[in-house]
């Protein structure tokens, strides 16, 4: 027991000793806790701007994004439009000197059917009695039969149905063929 003696009164003194370094402890703890409390508050509202942050530079690209993507569509839309237009100039051109084409081939017939008329007067000329020369002007396009004059002996019998769309070189071969 003796030394039971001796160690209580160190045991006292440290046990009092650990109980005001422990009570110390739990003072500066809950002081690192008072002093945290608005660390911890300052990182959540940290935290929440992060977040904000982030939300808004995903917006913002997001928003890029789309407006790169409807740049693109607008360049793709032009440039087909271009192309388009270059094609149409082209059809156009195309169709002018087609245009061209047909107009020069209409003068030359027309030049044709105006010699071929020609010829046929000079026919109707040669034909016609004591050289009084046929009609001067083409005769009327009615769709009526037409009666050749009694005097000229060829055309005496025949009557001729003039057809109002019937051109000089139809009316030229027909003359021919009777």
């Amino acid at each position: 027991m003796s030394e039971a003696t001796i160690d209580a009164p160190i045991d006292e003194s440290l046990h009092a000793l650990v109980e005001d370094w422990t009570q110390a402890e739990a003072g500066r703890a809950e002081e690192l806790h008072r002093l945290l409390e608005p660390i911890e508050q300052a990182m959540a509202q940290l935290t929440e701007w992060a977040d904000r942050i982030a939300a808004a530079e995903a917006s913002e690209a997001t928003a890029r994004n789309e407006a790169a993507s409807r740049d693109q569509a607008a360049e793709d839309r032009r440039r087909k439009l271009e192309h388009d237009l270059k094609l149409s100039r082209t059809r156009v051109a195309e169709l002018e000197k087609s245009l061209q084409e047909r107009t020069a081939e209409l003068l030359r017939l027309q030049a044709a059917n105006n010699e071929l008329a020609a010829q046929l007067q000079e026919i109707d000329d040669e034909e016609s009695p004591s050289g009084t020369g046929g009609p001067t002007t083409d005769p009327p396009h009615d769709g009526d039969l037409m009666s050749i004059p009694a005097d000229d002996a060829t055309f005496a019998d025949i009557a001729v149905e003039v057809d109002g769309n019937e051109g000089v070189a139809e009316r030229f071969a027909r003359l021919r063929r009777t």
